[in-house]
């Protein structure tokens, strides 16, 4: 049974907890059962393959985040905290506040007569 999820590198949280027990009856020797079939039996997962339920071992999963997808997260955090230090920047300095104001104006115009 999976009772819990790693994320190696920090960058995923799953918050919750499934602690009580489970039982999806299925006979051990049943001629019905085919490979590919799942059981939840004693606390563990069983796969039934080649004529015998096998017990799936593993208990906990690792999820994690393709590189670039943490890449892109890390950005976007960095860029929040400075345009968060700006905004405080520019609240104590009327004259950083008017000139960023000037360079989106300058910025839009330019983009326009691209």
């Amino acid at each position: 049974m999976i009772n819990d999820i790693v994320s190696t590198n920090g960058s995923l949280i799953v918050h919750g907890d499934f602690s009580s027990g489970q039982y999806v009856s299925a006979a051990v020797h049943d001629p019905r059962a085919m490979d590919g079939d799942v059981r939840y039996n004693n606390d563990a997962f069983e796969v039934y393959a080649s004529g015998n339920w096998c017990q799936v071992v593993s208990n906990v999963a690792d999820v994690s985040l393709k590189n670039e997808d943490v890449v892109a997260l890390t950005w976007a955090k960095t860029k929040m905290l400075e345009e968060e230090i700006e905004k405080e920047l520019m609240d104590t300095y009327p004259a950083l506040k008017k000139a960023k104001e000037n360079f989106n104006t300058i910025k839009a115009l330019v983009e326009n007569d691209n």
